[in-house]
């Protein structure tokens, strides 16, 4: 009883002297396939795959805030009462976002710059009813 009780005390005394192992965290073990990558076509890609030279990327749990839609012309909800629907939607952009303004391109050299001829319809567009679906069809506005 006595060597049982010594022996004991020894497996005590040494537990509290060596450092703690149980707080320390493992290091992850590697994939048994990380031995085989040297032999692979893709050797980034299957490292990547299998994480051999580090550890798993971590999901991001941040939020992304959703954009605001631009608010539409109160004129859209005039847009079922009318003749050429597709025409009023495309001058009030009821069905989508206006389109950008870009910027005009670069000429490298100077030269003289001609104009397209305008649709010579055009120049009937103030006698007609719905002006704005005359403008859209022969394109009288965008040139």
């Amino acid at each position: 009883m006595k060597k049982l009780l010594f022996a004991a005390t020894a497996v005590a005394l040494a537990a509290a002297m060596s450092p703690a192992v149980t707080s320390v965290q493992a290091a992850p073990q590697k994939s048994p396939y990380c031995k085989m990558a040297a032999g692979q076509k893709n050797l980034v890609a299957w490292n990547a795959y299998y994480h051999c030279l580090g550890e798993a990327p971590r999901v991001s749990h941040t939020a992304s805030r959703a954009r605001p839609e631009p608010a539409k012309d109160p004129m859209c909800k005039l847009a079922p009462g009318q003749k050429n629907l597709v025409a009023w939607n495309a001058y009030y952009h009821c069905l989508g976002p206006a389109p950008r303004a870009s910027a005009a391109p670069r000429r490298l050299y100077a030269q003289a710059r001609l104009e397209p001829a305008k649709d010579p319809m055009c120049k009937l567009a103030p006698g007609q009813k719905n002006l704005v679906a005359w403008n859209a069809y022969y394109h009288c506005l965008s040139r």
